[in-house]
């Protein structure tokens, strides 16, 4: 009888003390604990699609920085090579007709790439709606998918219908449908962005190409002239 006493009130009751043992364990019928199976929380649908477009605009940011560096390196290239442009022809040098060709070709290649990397920083503003033209939304009328999450749409709302809409798409859900219609859209900009970005670097390979030609011919030309 001592030994069942012990049983009784050893184990078992450590484990009606422990509350986390009861959290983590329950009895079967064999008496032993089962394991209760952890619960795996999913986001819903709105923070999913708010994500998609937090990390849209993130891939144009990283565009636009990517598009003021690469201007601010063809600028400087430019100067140095209008610097020497500018030298040759002010000093009548003998040099100038095998150079100068190659380094005007370098320098058109440099601005054609900044004109790209420049285009693509330029704003992007939707005046269509859907592919149709957008007149203005009307108070206390239906949304258009978009409308809640674009600011230049928004611009053409008061603020009592931004509140009404933004109420409507909370209750019906509706609001996934105005985050997927501007992850649509953005996607398209954040494409058309590194389209030119690409198109800008590959326009920065022949005018490095002729700049370095044209600097060889510089340097063998002037080693020649001193040697003779």
């Amino acid at each position: 009888m001592e030994n069942d006493d012990a049983t009784a009130t050893g184990p078992a009751a450590a484990g009606d003390s422990d509350p986390s043992a009861k959290a983590s364990q329950s009895p079967n019928s064999t008496g032993s604990a089962a394991i209760v199976p952890q619960v795996v929380v999913v986001p819903d649908a709105v923070i999913e699609a708010r994500e998609t477009l937090l990390a849209i605009h993130q891939w144009i940011d990283r565009s636009d920085t990517k598009a003021a560096v690469i201007m601010s390196a063809i600028a400087a290239a430019v100067a140095v090579e209008g610097a020497g442009v500018v030298n040759l022809l002010s000093h009548g040098h003998h040099l100038r007709v095998n150079v100068l060709w190659f380094m005007l070709g370098s320098m058109a290649f440099l601005l054609v790439s900044a004109f790209l990397a420049g285009l693509s920083l330029y704003p992007q503003l939707a005046d269509t709606q859907l592919g149709r033209e957008y007149a203005g939304h009307q108070e206390g009328g239906p949304f258009t998918p978009g409308e809640l999450v674009y600011f230049g749409l928004l611009r053409t709302m008061s603020p009592a219908e931004i509140e009404r809409g933004l109420k409507l798409a909370a209750r019906d859900g509706s609001l996934v449908a105005h985050l997927a219609e501007q992850i649509h859209r953005n996607a398209a900009i954040v494409w058309n962005k590194h389209r030119k970005l690409q198109l800008a670097l590959r326009c920065l390979i022949p005018a490095a190409a002729l700049a370095a030609i044209g600097f060889a011919f510089w340097v063998g030309d002037f080693l020649a002239a001193r040697s003779s």
